[in-house]
């Protein structure tokens, strides 16, 4: 993708706002990746080598766990009664750095094959990198364009407590081959490995 100077630097200027970056820390109740400056040379960190920690949420009344980074700022919009609620996780860079959600999955794949078939859609070529049944129910499903700019993975577990079944996805995308992409994917689907509904 070839910007302009001049829309680069609108850009960036965009994701220093949405982001809520200052010098001076704010006020004080600054968390991880809140000082983290914002570029759109690449990500934010290796998102690939981040650590993480279990955490427990909700989405649309429904408990979940999962093992995910410090450096996420969270976002959580209700059910509006026609389309499910999600949750939402992103990093310092708005534009370049993986997005995590949890959704209720109103169209669920009823198996792995079904959830294959539907990674493979979208208007450039995809291919499937890794798949997986989990210990305790569900799958997940990891799908990348081919031109390595776009990866996403996937899981779907369902809720004892209800029997609906929840999404949680990781998807990132990049002007240029994401470097490193099998190491970011492994991590990723370590990521969704760790999802579990209640």
């Amino acid at each position: 993708m070839n910007l302009a100077p001049a829309s680069l630097s609108i850009l960036a200027s965009l994701a220093f706002i949405a982001c809520g970056n200052s010098k001076d820390g704010g006020d004080g109740d600054s968390k991880p990746g809140d000082n983290v400056e914002v570029t759109m040379d690449g990500p934010s960190l290796d998102w690939s080598g981040a650590e993480r920690k279990n955490i427990s949420d909700i989405v649309d009344g429904i408990k979940f766990s999962i093992d995910l980074p410090a450096q996420l700022k969270r976002e959580e919009k209700a059910s509006d009664g026609t389309f499910p609620g999600y949750v939402t996780w992103n990093g310092p860079n708005p534009f370049l750095d993986p997005t995590f959600t949890a959704q209720i999955a109103t169209y669920a794949p009823k198996d792995l094959a079904e959830a294959e078939a539907s990674a493979l859609r979208g208007t450039d070529p995809r291919e499937i990198l890794g798949k997986g049944e989990l210990a305790g129910g569900g799958f997940f499903v990891s799908a990348a364009e081919t031109s390595k700019k776009y990866i996403n993975v996937e899981v779907w577990r369902t809720s004892a407590a209800t029997g609906k079944v929840v999404r949680f996805s990781i998807g990132t995308r990049s002007s240029d081959a994401i470097p490193d992409l099998d190491k970011l994917r492994l991590w990723m689907e370590a990521v969704v490995s760790s999802f579990e509904v209640q």
